[in-house]
């Protein structure tokens, strides 16, 4: 597992939350309003997602995204926070909310 400065611990609880989802009957799980710091981390473990991963940073990902969305039978959705997610998307998915702790750490390990 590529970690990016993330702890141990908190790479583990980012994968399982994901992972928990997708292992339920939610074919479609998303996690909206992301920094870089976790967009990079999903990207570097895409291998450790039980399903595909779709990074979309800006409306230049819609096309993948939508593809991904349409043929795809476990998608993980991780949209950046300065991306305004249409509905398109967002009354598919199955929201997941990461603790805030959980993001404020990753975004300060990965200043240091």
């Amino acid at each position: 597992m590529q970690k990016n400065n993330v702890t141990e611990k908190d790479a583990k609880k980012l994968i399982s939350v994901v992972n928990t989802q997708l292992a339920d009957y939610h074919a479609r799980v998303a996690i909206y309003g992301m920094p870089i710091t976790i967009l990079k981390f999903f990207e570097a473990n895409a291998e450790q997602v039980n399903g595909d991963v779709v990074i979309v940073r800006d409306a230049n990902d819609e096309g993948w995204a939508a593809m991904k969305r349409n043929e795809c039978p476990k998608v993980l959705f991780v949209f950046s926070e300065d991306y305004c997610v249409p509905s398109y998307f967002s009354s598919v998915c199955k929201k997941i909310v990461l603790p805030k702790a959980l993001i404020k750490r990753v975004n300060a390990n990965d200043r240091e």
